[in-house]
């Protein structure tokens, strides 16, 4: 998944992304996701939000940044 983290919590996207072959998506606004399903779910808004983080880290922000480096 690409950009859940950014989604989830909150934060503006550090990268630019780009698919390298034909491939299939699916979004859902920022703001429907904040003030509809969250509130209803907190527990669930917990969970995503620790799992997304901690997926960016490691498979996103990590090997790019020592990719630039």
């Amino acid at each position: 998944m690409i950009c859940d983290h950014y989604v989830i919590n909150k934060k503006n996207s550090n990268f630019i992304y780009a698919a390298i072959k034909e491939s299939k998506g699916m979004a859902i606004k920022r703001s429907y996701l904040h003030d509809f399903i969250f509130p209803k779910y907190p527990d669930f808004h917990a969970s995503v939000s620790s799992t997304a983080y901690q997926y960016y880290k490691r498979w996103i922000y990590k090997p790019i940044t020592d990719q630039r480096h």
